[in-house]
C-alpha cells in the first residue's frame, strides 16, 4: 500500500541569502520530501494565492497545510516539527505560549533587518 503524503507549501523570500540558506538546510533535512519551496518572487500558484492576505508582509516565511496559513513562529513550529527527531521537539516548544511570544519577538527582529544580516554572514562566512 502506498502513502500519500500531503505536501505543505514554504514560501519564502528569494532574494534573501539568510532565507535561501535556511530553505537549502530544510531540503537537506527534509527525507520525505514534504514540502514544496515557492520563491515569493514567482508567481504563486492560484490555488493557494487566494488564502494569502494582499498584506501580509513580505518579511515572513508562510507554510500552507492543508488550505490553512502559518506564519512566523508557527511556520517555524510546522517545519521542524515535520522534519522530525529533535527539530519536532523544539517544533513542539516554540508553541508554549511565553516562547511564542518570545520567538515571534525574535523572528521580526531578524526578519525586518535579514538582508544586513546576510551581508555580515556573507563578510564573515569563515567564522560560520
Amino acid at each position: 500500500m502506498k502513502s500519500s503524503i500531503i505536501k505543505k507549501d514554504i514560501i519564502y523570500d528569494d532574494s534573501c541569502p539568510v532565507c535561501r540558506t535556511a530553505v537549502e538546510k530544510i531540503r537537506r533535512k527534509n527525507k520525505t520530501g514534504s514540502f514544496n519551496y515557492i520563491p515569493s518572487s514567482h508567481n504563486l500558484p492560484e490555488k493557494i494565492s487566494h488564502l494569502i492576505p494582499s498584506d501580509m508582509p513580505d518579511k515572513t516565511v508562510i507554510v500552507i497545510s492543508e488550505g490553512k496559513v502559518y506564519t512566523e513562529s508557527e511556520a517555524l513550529s510546522k517545519i521542524l516539527k515535520e522534519l522530525g527527531g529533535i527539530y519536532s521537539v523544539f517544533g513542539f516548544f516554540i508553541n508554549f505560549p511565553i516562547i511564542k511570544t518570545v520567538s515571534n519577538w525574535l523572528y521580526r527582529r531578524i526578519s525586518v533587518n535579514r538582508h544586513a544580516l546576510s551581508h555580515y554572514f556573507h563578510k564573515n562566512s569563515e567564522t560560520f
